[in-house]
């Protein structure tokens, strides 16, 4: 699951809220500098952690949607288990802080 999966509004509940795997989507926008700084980052982490889905939201493209999930800012992760919201980060991070975030958010 190394890829990252580029989602929409209609496909947010079969790839993430309908996925029994560990999923993390970054809700982000092409304008936005913080969160093309934190791209590469997201890269390097969906590369690494196979046992993940990694998966990008445009909040640009699907503004209706990231509104109705409450999102305020950008760039936002959040980290969903079997369907459920587990963790949420606001703001750009090291891949050592995300593994981290992954970690204490994660609940087999």
């Amino acid at each position: 699951m190394s890829q990252i999966i580029t989602i929409t509004e209609e496909s947010f509940d079969k790839e993430v809220i309908e996925c029994d795997d560990l999923v993390l989507v970054d809700f982000w926008a092409p304008w936005c500098g913080p969160c093309n700084a934190l791209t590469p980052v997201i890269e390097e982490l969906a590369r690494e952690t196979p046992d993940m889905k990694v998966c990008k939201l445009d909040v640009e493209a699907n503004q209706d949607f990231a509104a109705k999930q409450g999102i305020r800012s950008i760039p936002t992760l959040r980290l969903y288990h079997r369907g459920q919201e587990v963790g949420r980060h606001t703001g750009t991070a090291s891949k050592q802080q995300l593994i981290k975030f992954v970690a204490e958010n994660h609940s087999a």
